[in-house]
């Protein structure tokens, strides 16, 4: 990016049935202070909503795909094809952006070639005191455990980024072939995978707490699993993937034990034998889709 320049930006926001939220969503983008930004919708529901349809039609700066195949990676990466930009920017479609600074935010950082992804600031009501925040966005203990706290205020190197709220350098995005979408279901640790193959061609990761939103967590559509029984399998099935694709066989039993552990105390917590087959049948079926899918098999070993 030369000194000065304003590169293009394109802002790709995946949706399914989550109509309202969303249309406020492009409202806060709309009225983002940055020119020439491109802003498209990739709509996964089964039958479009014609509120967003009429919102599209008045705003011709958005460009509106249906995409009858459903999952969340994919279809970033349909956006992604579909767009412009030289910096591409990735949003939840349930997020309110009080800052028409956000998008100028993402953008500063790339001003260091160095740079090749950032992750910006998310606040939630669950978040807890900013005085207990020393890391952010980091994998520990051989991958084993996971620091978030991103509603951080400071900026800081990062391992991973958010997915609600994520942008990448253009031409790192496409030499490493985009999202992966071997993660199904609530597309867990998608964008960790994203972000460990950025790290691993020897690009920085940043967050900066400048490109800051809002993250409704809208109660349904997009992800959000039916029951607690759907969302242990699917973060411990694409926990199993992104774990193999990352740190490999040899380290796998650590992760395996882990999870197996986390199934048993929940069991006998809850005196439930179903939540004990759904999480170590979960562990099965993730090993399985690695095994199977050729394109799991292309990043092995620790970072």
């Amino acid at each position: 990016m030369a000194k000065g320049a304003q590169p293009a930006v394109s802002v790709i926001i995946p949706t399914l049935n989550r109509a309202q939220v969303l249309i406020e969503t492009l409202r806060d983008i709309l009225g983002q202070d940055y020119p020439g930004k491109e802003l498209i919708v990739v709509d996964q529901s089964e039958a479009p909503d014609r509120t967003v349809r009429e919102f599209v039609q008045r705003h011709r700066s958005i460009r509106w795909i249906h995409l009858e195949e459903k999952g969340t990676p994919n279809a970033k990466n349909v956006g992604a094809r579909a767009s412009q930009g030289e910096i591409l920017v990735f949003l939840d479609d349930d997020v309110r952006i009080s800052s028409d600074q956000f998008l100028r935010a993402h953008v500063a950082n790339y001003a260091d070639p160095q740079v090749g992804g950032v992750g910006g600031r998310v606040l939630m009501d669950s978040d807890p005191p900013l005085e207990t925040v020393r890391e952010v966005g980091k994998f520990t203990h051989l991958g084993l455990s996971e620091v978030t706290n991103f509603h951080a205020d400071f900026r800081t190197p990062i391992h991973h980024v958010y997915g609600c709220n994520q942008s990448y350098r253009r031409s790192v995005f496409e030499s490493i072939g985009g999202f992966t979408t071997i993660f199904a279901g609530n597309a867990h640790l998608e964008e960790a995978d994203l972000s460990f193959r950025v790290r691993r061609v020897g690009f920085t990761l940043m967050f900066d707490p400048q490109a800051v939103l809002h993250h409704l967590h809208a109660p349904s559509g997009g992800t959000r699993t039916k029951d607690v029984y759907e969302l242990r399998y699917w973060l411990i099935h694409n926990g199993a993937i992104f774990y193999l694709r990352h740190y490999g066989w040899l380290l796998l039993p650590l992760f395996v034990l882990k999870q197996l552990i986390w199934a048993l105390t929940s069991a006998l917590k809850r005196r439930d034998l179903r939540m004990l087959r759904t999480m170590a049948g979960a562990l099965v079926t993730g090993i399985g889709s690695y095994l199977c899918q050729p394109a799991a098999r292309q990043f092995k070993g620790a970072l």
